[in-house]
């Protein structure tokens, strides 16, 4: 990630964020947000039912297996979260520019997520690398890692992003970022919990995003509760961009698991 972007006569990420306010609270808001899930049920279970994942990382996985998946997953996630930035800042300024000013600054608060995110998920790539190579024979090198090919999912992922805000359906991007979220929190819990079994104290305790997914502090929530309220004849293409989102995704992690396996074989 580079330095914080700011869109013209808009406030900075940090202003952005604070306007945007959780629908706690908000009968109407939890009646969209429940109906938009219900439409999401298939796609969400395709991914926890994803054969491949069951080998790598539950309970009964071995320890070396699910360190390898970490390390997988947090190098190639670094060069997923170096083009969410860019991407939120460029909706942004496509909302700006189409006159949707709440839209713009949404789009500022995920963009200042996407930072933070990223700062967390980089220093844990690091912190996993470097403890598999105090554990293991086979020694990884970090650098490659972050800058091996970049596999066809995360090109797919980017190029829709990129295609949503072209045709002006920019704020589309917020249901793929609360299908992320989603999964963020579920895979933060999931490693909070097994995690001293799979791969002990003394990593768990040096890994910074598992806490941070596990809280769930983004706005995607309470944006798409915005879009779906304000706008519901958007709710279809918030569905299809959550869908995309969710099999790209799916991919991603299958590849994740796929490369984890290979490592793990050679450790």
């Amino acid at each position: 990630m580079r330095e914080q972007h700011q869109l013209a006569t808009e406030p900075g990420p940090e202003t952005a964020a604070s306007s945007v306010t959780p629908p706690t609270h908000d009968p109407t808001a939890q009646g969209v947000l429940r109906a938009h899930g219900l439409a999401m049920t298939d796609a969400r279970a395709r991914v926890y039912a994803l054969p491949v994942l069951s080998k790598v990382f539950t309970p009964e996985a071995h320890p070396t297996l699910a360190h390898a998946y970490l390390v997988q997953w947090a190098s190639l996630s670094v060069q997923l979260q170096e083009q969410s930035e860019r991407l939120y800042v460029e909706a942004g300024r496509s909302c700006l520019a189409a006159g949707e000013q709440h839209m713009a600054k949404i789009m500022l608060a995920l963009a200042a997520e996407a930072i933070e995110r990223y700062r967390h998920i980089a220093d844990d790539a690091r912190r996993l690398v470097e403890l598999w190579n105090q554990r293991q024979a086979l020694h990884l090198n970090h650098t490659y890692l972050l800058i091996q090919p970049t596999p066809d999912t995360i090109v797919r992922l980017v190029e829709s992003s990129e295609g949503l805000i072209s045709e002006g359906r920019a704020w589309a991007l917020i249901a793929s970022q609360y299908e992320l979220d989603r999964l963020y929190i579920s895979a933060g819990n999931t490693l909070l919990k097994f995690a001293d079994t799979l791969l002990g104290p003394e990593l768990v305790s040096k890994l910074q995003s598992p806490r941070w997914m596990a809280q769930g502090k983004g706005h995607s929530r309470a944006a798409l509760a915005w879009v779906l309220e304000h706008h519901p004849s958007r709710a279809g293409t918030m569905i299809e961009a959550g869908t995309h989102l969710l099999h790209e995704y799916t991919e991603f992690l299958s590849t994740c698991a796929v490369a984890a396996l290979n490592l793990g074989a050679r450790a």
